[in-house]
């Protein structure tokens, strides 16, 4: 009888501490600024708004009913993905949050990145969000989604 406690002690020790485990639970965002000017806009009918300045300038994410835009602050027109140039700028500035699980960026298609350690990330423009894929330090796979919480509305 005391085998099996002893046996489901251990285990939920190892999934509390999850040893090795860290990266695949790491989220990865996009790395934000502080703004500097004050930009002033008309709101439209939008659910929710965020201003936020990344290494590619100033950007205001709306939730509409049709879903998420960026849009630029200015103008308040949709901001097209840049080129990919433009966009290694931004993966590789978010993969200094944790170089070394990161590393830099090997080849890239488009909005998805894979890095120099194995790891798959994908941008979603709209919502300024990076999705990874790919081994972790102790070969396992992981997948994690992390989107911008912070930002000023």
């Amino acid at each position: 009888m005391l085998l099996p406690f002893i046996g489901w002690a251990v285990t939920g020790a190892v999934f509390f501490v999850k040893p090795g485990y860290a990266g695949a639970y790491e989220q990865l965002a996009v790395r934000t600024y502080p703004l500097g000017d004050n930009l002033a806009f008309h709101g439209q009918a939008w659910r929710e708004a965020r201003l936020m300045k990344t290494i590619l300038g100033t950007h205001l994410l709306v939730r509409t009913d049709a879903g998420w835009r960026n849009l630029d602050p200015a103008t308040l027109k949709i901001m097209p993905v840049p080129p990919p140039e433009k966009l290694r700028l931004l993966f590789e500035d978010a993969f200094t949050a944790n170089p070394d699980r990161y590393g830099r960026v090997a080849s890239q298609i488009d909005a998805t990145a894979r890095t120099t350690t194995g790891v798959e990330v994908t941008l979603d423009w709209n919502r300024l969000a990076l999705q990874q894929r790919g081994a972790t330090p102790t070969g396992s796979t992981c997948s994690t989604a992390s989107t911008i919480s912070s930002g000023r509305a």
